[in-house]
């Protein structure tokens, strides 16, 4: 595992990986209905190469991923209690989450994307790591 990166790093590494996936998301769910200009595209673009760029500097680079993703018996007790902890929250706010777009696209009255499930998915995967990388001192 590469070395742990600052807190201060790893929460602007999180913001801007939620941000760039709920701006891309927006985005996708916005132009549906309208016609693609290259401004779109290129916004589009950008924003998955954000996504992926601080995904890998915030969640690979640090070692976050494979920790939150390492088999329970390679981990000591402080450790499983740590990621035990950050499932539960980060199912919590997952379902709240979920819950509330829900009822927003109702409202609305909107179905749902493939990219805003894909994102949702996305999301699921990443909130302990965010969690981790948001309350932990080092990893």
């Amino acid at each position: 595992m590469k070395k742990s990166k600052s807190i201060q790093y790893r929460r602007a590494g999180v913001l801007i990986n939620l941000l760039s996936l709920i701006l891309f998301c927006y985005l996708f769910e916005v132009s549906l209905g309208y016609s693609i200009t290259t401004l779109i595209i290129v916004a589009k673009i950008l924003l998955l190469i954000v996504l992926a760029l601080s995904f890998w500097l915030t969640y690979v680079r640090t070692g976050i991923w494979k920790q939150v993703h390492l088999p329970k018996h390679k981990l000591d007790e402080r450790e499983v209690l740590v990621i035990y902890d950050a499932l539960r929250w980060s199912y919590s706010i997952f379902s709240i989450f979920v819950l509330c777009l829900i009822y927003i696209f109702l409202f609305l009255g909107r179905n749902i994307g493939a990219v805003t499930a894909a994102g949702l998915i996305y999301f699921a995967h990443i909130i302990p790591a965010s969690i981790l990388a948001w309350k932990e001192k080092m990893i």
